[in-house]
């Protein structure tokens, strides 16, 4: 049975066989499957080769292969054998005629069973016409390119969208981009921005199918400057020759034309910068209309009049120092001054000019600066508020240890004195010194000498915070109340972000209140089930959470707000009144605390904005964990190293009255040979973060090598922060930071020294 379905069904008896193949148009061979040879061809092979129908049962088919052609006899029965597989064969091959003539051939091999015998059909197909237009193609390609890459225009293709398909060698030359570099780039990415608007039209019109079209605009050059060019551009058909499916673009240089006297007014009309024309002895000869609309003055009342007369007067010698420097043919000169606007005010402008030097004449073209330069003096206000903030944090830490010694003199004191006045004095001294102390942990803060925490945090004291900042801050006219029914009122996080958190919804609260209201602060304890933690856009689990609800009477939000509230970079109000980072660093911080936050608001009803974090029962911290805890009292022998001799004294007092023994150190070399020599007689080491010389992490590490198994307590007056942290994962016990109270060091000792338990 054949073995192609499209053959007849049934075995072929000779005369409707021979019909068939002597009327198709292409020539035909039936090979035998193993050796190859020839059983049979049609009518049309007869004529194709010039060969009678006995002289072709004799040949073999690599005789019919034109002489120098690839086509041995092996590769010949490799290929029909494969086709007598079942795998049909298709290949090209320059054949030979009878008379000698060579021509191309496309052959098909097929399987072909006949009464029960595998043959195989050779359909073979002249296609020396085809191959004969491929190569004028291919010449005409190579023709092509050699013309585009030598003419002195930039060649290029875009696709519909202005994106580089190719582009000529020219282009370097022109833009300083190497063609590998403009291909796969927008065009786009290369125009002056005041020029795009034109050129898009430009694109749409040639994409729509007007067959030619020219346009004059600017290209950034690589290193920066501006290229004026003229490119005429015209649709190229798809391959069916119908929808212009790319542009061709031949683009010239004509900035030696710009300036030339028949250009100018088209150019000088119609740009949308800033254009000058002057006499080499300071004249203005012309300017473009466009300097009315930048700085007020009509082409009338500038051209004239030498353009000094414009120039601020402290920016008079630069200007004419430049100006002379192209006077006398030196090009692309650019720099900057101060220029007069109609009002009154100065404008900075950013010159660029060139001399013509047959002429006599200078051109610039100027750029209106002011608003860049604004920008770079808001950088520059960002990099002093960073200044400030590492001068704070540097003026906090050295307070906080004049405050160590200030508050320990005084404790010390008042543990000796039994006069009520006296007690009464140092208590106020105490007071004053811990109010200080505030005052330097909220300069820290601003310095960011702090990282994120894990404690124990009473949200109902961190709220009373805002709520003190708030009552010395905001109109008289916003009432603040507070609803505080939370027990516990405890979570775990970072004291410091929640309070800005919560700040940062009452600001925003005040805001929504131009003209007063009740900004009201609510707690309570929720319970959320599996099914309320399904219902929320957040992953939160089950338990416990301590509701924070933010109240406003405000003037609200419409729903298309509120979808973008939390999203980074988003704010409605004006210009310079805010950043929209408030509310994402609020979303940020809840979600850092594993918690929920939820809007509720309308239009002209005000806004509530509830916060669920999960609740914490454990015991309180910080001072009253303090207060709380009572100290083992044993006698230990300490090393004190600080390099501030008050502070050090002063922790030497508080510790020998706590019943150590003391010794001394003021740096952190000096510590390292004491510890060398005394570290089996040294129970805990008291080190100093911030010395000159070797820092306390650093002294650490080398006392360590002394003894793996030595007992220390970091002291800073900065805050915990990432340092400090490092310092502690590498085995420090504990931190204590100054200035600190004789009951908060005795707790930090006692618990340096107190054995881990085993895990």
């Amino acid at each position: 049975m054949p073995a192609n379905r499209d053959e007849p069904n049934g075995p072929l008896n000779p005369r409707p066989y021979r019909e068939m193949l002597d009327a198709t148009s292409d020539a035909i061979f039936l090979h035998d499957a193993e050796t190859g040879q020839i059983l049979d061809v049609n009518q049309t092979m007869l004529d194709m080769y010039g060969y009678t129908r006995e002289e072709l049962m004799h040949l073999k088919p690599e005789d019919l292969t034109a002489s120098g052609a690839a086509y041995p006899a092996e590769q010949a029965i490799r290929l029909i054998r494969e086709a007598a597989k079942g795998k049909p064969q298709r290949f090209e091959w320059e054949a030979r005629r009878r008379n000698g003539d060579a021509f191309w051939v496309e052959v098909i091999l097929r399987r072909l069973e006949v009464d029960g015998h595998v043959r195989v059909l050779a359909s073979v197909r002249d296609i020396t016409s085809h191959k004969t237009a491929e190569k004028a193609r291919c010449r005409a390609e190579e023709l092509y390119r050699l013309i585009a890459e030598n003419v002195t225009d930039m060649i290029s293709v875009h696709d519909r969208e202005g994106v580089y398909l190719y582009a000529s060698p020219f282009a370097q030359k022109l833009l300083g981009y190497t063609p590998e570099e403009l291909i796969g780039r927008s065009a786009f990415d290369f125009i002056h921005p005041d020029d795009r608007s034109a050129t898009e039209d430009h694109r749409s019109g040639t994409v729509a199918g007007q067959s030619r079209s020219t346009i004059r605009y600017r290209l950034a050059h690589k290193n920066g400057s501006a290229v004026w060019v003229e490119t005429n551009s015209r649709p190229l058909p798809d391959a069916k020759g119908e929808v212009p499916d790319r542009i061709l673009a031949v683009t010239r240089d004509i900035r030696e034309r710009v300036f030339a006297a028949e250009e100018q007014s088209r150019f000088f009309a119609l740009s949308a910068a800033l254009f000058m024309i002057a006499d080499t002895d300071g004249t203005i000869r012309r300017v473009n209309p466009a300097w009315e609309k930048a700085l007020g003055y009509t082409p009338e009342e500038m051209e004239g009049r030498p353009y000094l007369d414009f120039v601020h007067p402290d920016d008079l010698e630069k200007t004419t120092e430049e100006a002379r420097g192209c006077a006398k043919g030196i090009e692309t000169r650019v720099f900057s001054n101060r220029y007069r606007h109609k009002d009154g005010s100065y404008r900075i402008l950013s010159w660029t000019s060139n001399p013509i030097p047959d002429k006599g004449l200078i051109y610039a073209l100027t750029i209106d600066i002011t608003e860049h330069r604004k920008l770079e003096q808001r950088l520059r206000q960002i990099e002093k508020m960073g200044a400030i903030g590492q001068l704070a944090g540097g003026v906090a830490h050295d307070f906080n240890n004049q405050l160590a010694a200030i508050q320990g003199y005084a404790e010390l004191l008042n543990d000796r004195i039994n006069d009520p006045v006296l007690k009464r004095y140092i208590e106020s001294v105490l007071v004053a010194s811990r109010r200080s102390a505030d005052l330097t942990r909220q300069l820290l803060a601003f310095a960011r000498k702090g990282q994120y925490q894990s404690l124990v945090v009473d949200v109902h004291d961190i709220i009373h915070e805002v709520v003190e900042v708030l009552e010395r801050s905001i109109d008289k006219r916003i009432h603040i109340k507070q609803h505080l029914d939370a027990s516990p009122p405890t979570v775990r996080g970072d004291p410091s972000q929640l309070q800005n958190a919560l700040l940062n919804l009452a600001l925003n609260a005040r805001d929504a209140m131009p003209s007063g209201g009740d900004l009201t602060f609510t707690t309570d304890i929720r319970q959320m089930s599996e099914q309320d933690c399904r219902n929320l856009p957040y992953e939160i689990s089950p338990g416990s959470y301590l509701q924070i609800l933010v109240k406003d009477t405000g003037v609200g939000m419409d729903s298309e707000v509120q979808q973008h509230l939390f999203e980074p970079f988003f704010t409605t109000k004006k210009q310079g009144k805010g950043t929209g980072m408030g509310l994402a660093a609020v979303y940020g911080t809840v979600k850092n605390h594993r918690g929920a936050i939820n809007v509720f608001s309308q239009t002209g009803k005000g806004t509530s904005i509830e916060i669920l974090l999960p609740l914490c029962e454990a015991a309180a911290t910080g001072d009253e964990a303090d207060a709380s805890h009572e100290p083992e009292q044993r006698s230990a022998r300490v090393l004190l190293v600080d390099d501030e001799q008050m502070v050090r004294e002063m922790a030497a007092e508080m510790l020998r009255a706590l019943g150590h023994q003391v010794a001394t150190c003021s740096d952190g070399i000096e510590a390292v040979e004491y510890y060398r020599e005394h570290w089996k007689q040294t129970d805990l080491v008291i080190l100093d973060m911030v010395m000159p010389g070797r820092s306390g992490h650093d002294t650490f590490l080398d006392m360590r090598r002394v003894n793996p198994g030595i007992k220390a307590l970091l002291s800073s007056g900065y805050s915990l922060d990432s340092e400090a942290q490092k310092i502690l994962n590498q085995g420090v016990l504990g931190f204590v930071q100054k200035p600190y109270s004789m009951k908060q060091l005795s707790a930090k000792v006692s618990d340096a020294l107190t054995p881990s338990e085993a895990t």
